[in-house]
């Protein structure tokens, strides 16, 4: 992920509606876990689990549920919380 890129998203995740946010966490939901152990993706996890509605940080914590213990211990992903 490129730290722009990753400033990008974040910055339509912010000022976009509450369809096209789901539409953005749903094309994102395979690659969770990559992005939480990326230097800039991590940040847009963190973004939707501010901005997004419940389903979708469920939908995230889903994804990643398997490797908090990894994660949490990680260099970039134990920032997402």
């Amino acid at each position: 992920m490129h730290e722009y890129g990753s400033q990008l998203i974040q910055l339509i995740i912010e000022h976009s509606s509450v369809s096209h946010v789901s539409r953005i966490t749903d094309e994102l939901e395979l690659q969770m876990e990559q992005l939480a152990r990326d230097e800039y993706g991590n940040h847009i996890l963190q973004c939707l689990l501010e901005h997004g509605q419940p389903h979708e940080r469920t939908k995230i914590i889903n994804q990643l549920r398997g490797n908090f213990t990894l994660l949490s211990q990680h260099k970039f992903a134990r920032f997402v919380d």
